[in-house]
């Protein structure tokens, strides 16, 4: 039997599939709940497909999450964020549901690559006693999602960033509008 190597096993699907004459219809819904559309179905079963879906491996190798639970901010903490001249990407999260906020890591590092001339970066663990004024003053929409903030720190103003811009390509966006005076 042949021994598949974790993360290869795109190597091992052929380019050419066996098509069914006949589709078997739960055979699909059962597994994802959706309609079959006409047109020719491959059937697979793997969650290394994803691997480009699935935020979790995008996590730095050397990232220590037991670290990042049990602190009170990751990045700069909020006061050295405030200290310095330039705004800041703030979110706020509870580490109780951590699968929500290790997400938001590779975002800072994109804030971090393409905006760190322009922006700071933190992320505030919520459920941490020493953050309960921050919670109370910026009032997080749902304590068990995160939520993001642009904080001026020139004009001691903040901004709510709505959900729908929780990826890379919707946080540039809303940075870009930002630096072009678009949402003050």
């Amino acid at each position: 039997m042949t021994r598949i190597v974790r993360n290869t096993l795109l190597n091992y699907i052929p380019t050419d599939f066996a098509t069914e004459q006949t589709i078997n219809p739960l055979r699909i819904f059962e597994l994802n709940n959706k309609p079959i559309r006409n047109g020719e179905i491959i059937y697979l079963c793997e969650r290394e497909i994803r691997v480009k879906d699935n935020f979790a491996l995008q996590i730095p190798k050397d990232f220590d999450l037991e670290a990042f639970l049990n602190r009170p901010y990751y990045g700069k903490s909020f006061e050295q964020a405030m200290s310095k001249q330039k705004p800041f990407l703030l979110v706020m999260g509870n580490t109780k549901y951590a699968h929500t906020m290790v997400r938001f890591i590779p975002v800072g590092e994109m804030v971090d690559a393409e905006f760190g001339h322009d922006f700071n970066f933190c992320i505030i663990n919520t459920k941490m006693p020493e953050n309960e004024e921050l919670v109370e003053y910026f009032q997080p929409p749902n304590p068990k999602l995160p939520a993001l903030y642009i904080v001026d720190t020139k004009q001691s103003e903040y901004v709510y960033i709505d959900k729908k811009y929780y990826t890379k390509r919707g946080i540039r966006k809303v940075l870009k509008k930002y630096l072009a005076g678009e949402l003050f």
